[in-house]
Parts: structure tokens; C-alpha cells; sequence
């Protein structure tokens, strides 16, 4: 994922699009979700190709969403708009995203053959940009076997999409607070299943990768 803040630019391609309400309440949210600072009205009343008024319309609809994932959009005149929230939380609000834009279509968007093809237009595959879906899924498959446990569909494709987050924000230098970890000694890093995990992603980011991330991916996906 080389950026995410590129892949919600390329969603705008093409200037002749008439969008739906709900595209253009995704390109928003995503908007909102990954570009710092956010665009203003303006700039996503010229990027979406609708009047302000309905972009005003529209922003009713993307705070009560953000609301919805303990997200607040606050509005500073002159300055535009912040998010106010944690990082986990930010994540979280960004795999529901995915999950509500795509749907049905993610496993065969992210875990078969189909990936190939579909990553040329597919806006997804923008917003991850070089992130091994692949090789992710393996991780999480390694995870699953050592702890003899599993995973439904949908918590699987959740955990996949999770992994492939966490990443993209690290490497944009969002690391996850240690203050966001549910417990403060870390336990799973003294697990050699749980520090491989940490040890493959730092050698895949070329960031550093605290206990805290894995420590939030086991308790998260693996109680």
C-alpha cells in the first residue's frame, strides 16, 4: 500500500462521471478517512461534478456514518475539516468502508485468481496499492494453523483486510499508541507464532512494528 491518500485521488479519473448518492458518499468518507488535510466542499463539489448544495446534502449523510464508527467530523471555518478519533478507531472505520463499498465481491477481489485482473480498474486495488494479498492471507492461514483455530469467511476476509491496514498506516507513520493496546504487557509478543507475525511485517514495510499492533490483531480477530 504505497499510499492511500493516492488511491482516493484516483477514484476522480474521470471528470464525466455523473455519480450516484452513495458513490459519492464513499469517495467522501474514503476522503475523509485517508487525505490529510480533508478536501473542502468545494474541492468535492469540482471532484464529484455536483452542485455544493448537494455536496452539503451529502455531508449529513457521510457525519452520521462517521458517528456511527465513534468517528467526530469537526468543522473549523476557514480551516476545513479534522477528525477527531483515535487510530484503531480510524482503522476500524476503514474496514467497514471496504466491507460496505465492496461487499460480496471482496473475496473475489482479494483471494482468488480473479485479483489479477480486476486490480487494473478496481479502486481497491488503487487504495492498497503493493499490498500481497497472497501473502497476507498466508499469515493469516500460519496463524490459524499454529493456534488450531477458525475463522468464518467473514472474519477471515476482515482479518486479511485488517493486516493489510494496519501496514499501509504504519508505513505512512501512523502507528498504533501504545495507549490503544487492551493490555499493556503485550503478552503475544512472548509468543514466537505472534513475533513471527511482527518480525514478517516489519521486513515487508521496512518500518518498525510495535507489540501493541499484534497485541490489538490477537484480541482482535484471535480472543
Amino acid at each position: 500500500m504505497e499510499t492511500l491518500i493516492a488511491a482516493s485521488r484516483a477514484l476522480y479519473r474521470d471528470s464525466g462521471i455523473a455519480y450516484t448518492q452513495k458513490q459519492r458518499r464513499d469517495r467522501i468518507l474514503l476522503d475523509c478517512l485517508t487525505e490529510d488535510p480533508i478536501p473542502t466542499l468545494d474541492a468535492w463539489s469540482s471532484r464529484l461534478n455536483i452542485s455544493r448544495p448537494c455536496i452539503q446534502s451529502d455531508m449529513k449523510i457521510v457525519r452520521r456514518w462517521l458517528a456511527e464508527s465513534d468517528i467526530v467530523l469537526e468543522a473549523h471555518t476557514g480551516k476545513g475539516y479534522r477528525l477527531v478519533c483515535g487510530e484503531l478507531t480510524l482503522r476500524k472505520a476503514l474496514l467497514r468502508w471496504m466491507l460496505e463499498a465492496y461487499g460480496d465481491e471482496l473475496p473475489n477481489l482479494l483471494l482468488t485468481e480473479e485479483a489479477d485482473s480486476a486490480g487494473v480498474a478496481d479502486p481497491l486495488f488503487s487504495f492498497f496499492q503493493d499490498a500481497d494479498f497472497p501473502a497476507l492471507s498466508a499469515v493469516v492461514d500460519r496463524l490459524l494453523a499454529n493456534m488450531s483455530v477458525s475463522l468464518g469467511r467473514d472474519r477471515y476476509i476482515d482479518c486479511v483486510l485488517y493486516l493489510a491496514i494496519l501496514a499501509g498506516r504504519i508505513r505512512l507513520g501512523h502507528a498504533l499508541p501504545d495507549t490503544e493496546a487492551g493490555c499493556g504487557g503485550f503478552l503475544c509478543d512472548t509468543q514466537p507464532v505472534w513475533r513471527a507475525v511482527r518480525l514478517w511485517l516489519e521486513e515487508r514495510i521496512g518500518r518498525s512494528v510495535s507489540p501493541a499492533e499484534i497485541q490489538v490483531l490477537a484480541e482482535e480477530f484471535f480472543p
